[in-house]
């Protein structure tokens, strides 16, 4: 239980010492976790607000915010696996941390079907 939840961490490097991780590559292992936390904020105020209002511009806006975010997320994992293709060293290091924009994807699917099966 204790490495999924270091999975998930922000600040925990895996096999790596942390003293010996550059700051340059700690700083870009940060960025997933605040795009995740950004984004699914984002979505669930959005979606919790339409469930409250009924208000159908809602609809619109998050469905245009929910593919601009998968299309974000998975732009981003992108980016991280190329660039991890370019660190060998810390490939593992970088494709874990890039894997938490991934979990975005499917809790955008769910507030659609959400949002659709509500709005019928």
């Amino acid at each position: 239980m204790q490495t999924i939840i270091n999975f998930f961490s922000p600040y925990d490097y895996g096999r790596h010492n942390p003293n010996q991780v550059p700051n340059s590559l700690k700083d870009l292992l940060i960025w997933p976790f605040y795009i995740f936390r950004l984004c699914f904020i984002a979505g669930t105020t959005l979606m919790l607000l339409y469930i409250v209002t009924k208000l159908q511009v809602l609809v619109l806006i998050g469905f245009f915010y929910t593919v601009a975010a998968v299309v974000l997320n998975l732009l981003l994992v992108l980016c991280y696996g190329i660039y991890a293709f370019t660190q060998p060293y810390y490939r593992l290091l970088i494709l874990q941390k890039a894997t938490i924009l991934l979990l975005n994807i499917p809790i955008a699917i769910l507030y659609m079907v959400l949002l659709f099966g509500f709005n019928f």
